[in-house]
């Protein structure tokens, strides 16, 4: 009884290297068996001559083959040379061991000449295993094979701690995320390669610095004895990190250290590098990109300290960088951060626009944009709450003392004070719509009642009109008061009516003081009086008071009394001053500074 090898084309076109008994002296052995067992040992120019005829049979016969790859789901076990040596040594045991039993019993072949047979054939078995650990065309597909088996196995593992860190996002639970990249990377130290290591400890800077962001702490007002915590050198530091691991060369298990099979090592880890290697480079991206918007908060909070607030700036600075970066970090792994930041750009880009139109006293488009913001904040609070979703109703206020970060509270603030804004501009379309029941239920609940506040004023002070009065002069698609088709050609107005009250109260506009109104509103000699100030007039000829300030660069609110006031009447004043501002939305955007 000896072992000899023999060469099998399987039914799936591999070329396998079996080992089997061959029983040379069995002469009394059916036929059956005998066609089964009974294999002549081979030589090593055999073995080498039968595995390329073989090799070139499956090349011709799968194409998948030929192009040098196989997407067969079955991937045969990674032989290693000293797994090969031992069998080797077994067998050639064994085969000794076969032969002396034989010969003990009197068989015809002498035992010089069996020993010969054993020995050659185990030479030419480890031969036949070098020589295929060594082919190119089929033990290395079987390696990569293998190997990519394995390396999926082993990066799913940190693909899903990273999965479960960066989901924290969503309900901006930074601390919670902070404390398992800090878990995960101390029980890395003991295996796994060092640049998962560096990558771990990038998340936690990141982590800290996105919660520093999330809440404006970088516009907080240095003091004395306040610490200093600068959000954008934290960034830097960050992008600093990250440019390095991206140009990072592939390392093992540790520094200094290989394993005790660097093939199947290389593959694996080299997969894993590669993976951290590409989120390192969206990240990176998304740095700058945060670096990018705290300089447009900075802008915002800056411009909310002048009287008027460039909004076409910012929506034009905001959308370059929505749009430019939008699929700069598209890796599943940081959905949860691109949720955020698509979010946060796409309701603020809806807010501003918002602005434009209401100040263009475009009503549809106005419309649009608010709602839009508000289903783009209840889609996000889905994602931070989602086990207690609440919607929030389209003119609610947020809810106070939320733990949540200032930045989407804000958000929800300013979307507040801009449908509050809205049902003033828009009262009278609004009003139409619904009775005055229903319209003063409506306006009650918003964060800012703006016709009640004028309806009392009006009641203590006995003006005979509040107005706001828009200058329509000079507006190409201007189309007057509510809905309009958008192919509607309207006729531009002229006189009078290109100064129309867009709000007034009590409903009927003062016709008769209408022209001494407009001549003050047109009068651009005292414009940089009515941005700052609030402007005394008294119209001698018809004994009326008026007192003005500008809303917006075409809006000005307008209080008319029948009869003389004091300039110096602090009450009016502070009135006209009050709802102005808060018209302006400029505290909206100062608010967005943590106190």
């Amino acid at each position: 009884m000896t072992w000899c090898s023999k060469l099998d084309a399987s039914k799936h076109g591999e070329v396998r290297l079996g080992w089997f008994y061959c029983n040379e002296m069995a002469t009394n052995t059916d036929d059956s068996k005998r066609s089964e067992s009974s294999i002549q040992s081979v030589t090593k120019s055999e073995i080498s001559d039968s595995i390329k005829a073989q090799s070139s049979i499956v090349s011709e016969n799968d194409p998948q083959k030929v192009n040098g790859r196989s997407d067969r789901p079955y991937v045969e076990r990674k032989i290693s040379r000293q797994e090969m040596a031992l069998r080797t040594e077994g067998d050639s045991e064994h085969s000794r061991r076969g032969s002396s039993t034989s010969h003990g019993k009197g068989d015809n072949i002498e035992k010089g000449e069996t020993t010969l047979h054993s020995k050659a054939s185990c030479s030419s078995v480890k031969e036949s295993s070098e020589s295929l650990t060594g082919n190119e065309d089929i033990s290395r597909q079987r390696l990569e094979n293998a190997a990519a088996k394995v390396k999926v196995k082993a990066t799913s593992e940190e693909e899903i701690a990273l999965q479960g860190i960066l989901t924290h996002f969503h309900s901006f639970s930074f601390d919670k995320a902070k404390e398992q990249a800090e878990k995960e990377r101390d029980a890395s130290r003991s295996s796994g390669s060092s640049m998962w290591q560096a990558f771990l400890g990038c998340v936690v800077q990141f982590v800290q610095a996105e919660k520093l962001y999330m809440n404006m702490s970088f516009l907080v007002t240095k003091g004395f004895l306040r610490k200093e915590v600068s959000v954008r050198a934290a960034y830097e530091s960050l992008i600093a990190e990250l440019e390095e691991l991206c140009l990072a060369k592939k390392v093992s298990l540790k520094d200094g250290e290989t394993s005790a099979d660097d093939g199947m090592t290389d593959h694996i880890y080299s997969g894993l590098h590669d993976l951290l290697r590409h989120l390192c480079g969206q990240l990176l991206v998304f740095t700058r990109v945060r670096l990018k918007m705290i300089s447009f908060y900075e802008k915002m909070t800056a411009m909310s300290m002048g009287r008027l607030m460039n909004f076409e700036e910012l929506l034009s600075i905001l959308n370059d960088i929505s749009t430019n970066h939008a699929r700069s970090f598209h890796h599943p792994l940081l959905s949860a951060v691109k949720t955020n930041f698509t979010y946060e750009c796409d309701i603020q880009v809806h807010l501003l626009r918002g602005q434009i139109d209401m100040q263009s006293w475009r009503f549809l488009p106005s419309l649009i944009s608010l709602h839009d913001a508000n289903s783009k904040l209840n889609n996000w609070h889905s994602f931070v709450q989602s086990k207690e979703t609440k919607k929030y109703g389209f003119g609610s206020s947020f809810l106070k003392s939320s733990p949540l970060p200032i930045l989407y509270q804000w958000l929800w603030q300013a979307k507040a004070a801009f449908v509050s804004k809205f049902s003033l501009y828009f009262h009278e379309t609004l009003a139409t719509q619904s009775s005055v029941a229903d319209m003063k239920s409506y306006t009650s609940r918003q964060a800012c009642d703006y016709v009640s506040k004028i309806q009392t004023f009006v009641r203590k002070t006995d003006a005979s009109s509040v107005c706001l009065v828009f200058e329509a002069a000079g507006v190409e698609d201007y189309q007057g008061a509510g809905y309009h088709h958008p192919e509607e050609l309207v006729q531009p107005p002229k006189g009078l009516e290109s100064y129309p009250a867009i709000f007034s109260y009590p409903p009927t506009r003062p016709r008769d003081k209408w022209p001494s109104i407009v001549m003050r509103v047109s009068d651009r000699s005292n414009e940089q009086e009515l941005m700052d100030r609030v402007i005394h007039f008294f119209d001698q000829q018809i004994g009326a008071t008026y007192f003005l300030c500008r809303v917006e660069p075409r809006i000005t609110l307008v209080v008319v009394f029948e009869s003389r006031k004091s300039e110096k009447d602090s009450y009016i004043k502070d009135f006209v001053y009050d709802i102005t501002t808060q018209l302006r939305c400029s505290k909206v955007f100062a608010n967005l500074k943590p106190k």
